[in-house]
């Protein structure tokens, strides 16, 4: 079964600075941030179809976001430099 409610997502940039920028065709309901041991340090209830996170604080190291919409949810890694 396809995540057709992520078939228009996008996020940039990757590697990530400062901010990271989502967007989705369907709405983003929640979105969790966890580090590559499974700890989750950002959790942030969104309900919009475009957010930013500010991710200024964490440091250098890969993450993994992931992001809820329509009950599906969908697990995306990035690098924040």
């Amino acid at each position: 079964n396809q995540n057709f409610a992520f078939n228009d997502l996008n996020y940039y940039p990757n590697p990530v600075k400062n901010s990271l920028h989502l967007s989705n065709s369907s709405t983003i309901d929640f979105i969790e941030i966890s580090t590559i041991i499974g700890q989750k340090i950002i959790s942030k209830q969104v309900n919009l179809t475009e957010t930013e996170l500010n991710l200024s604080e964490l440091p250098k190291g890969v993450y993994f976001v992931k992001i809820v919409s329509e009950n599906q949810e969908k697990m995306i890694k990035i690098l924040k430099e």
